[in-house]
């Protein structure tokens, strides 16, 4: 499935999980365990948030 950048309403973050919303009632779960190493989440996280400015920005 695919989600545009301005659909993203709230990015969240647990120790153990990203939540990247796109509704009150859907969105998706990203366990941290998925990235290869703290580099690789590191690079996600940035995209995420890149992307979240420039739909605010």
């Amino acid at each position: 499935m695919k989600t545009p950048w301005s659909s993203i309403t709230q990015i969240r973050e647990t120790d153990e999980h990203i939540f990247i919303l796109v509704s009150a009632m859907s969105g998706y779960v990203i366990p941290i365990n998925t990235f290869a190493d703290v580099k690789a989440l590191q690079q996600f996280k940035e995209t995420l948030n890149a992307a979240r400015d420039e739909k605010t920005g």
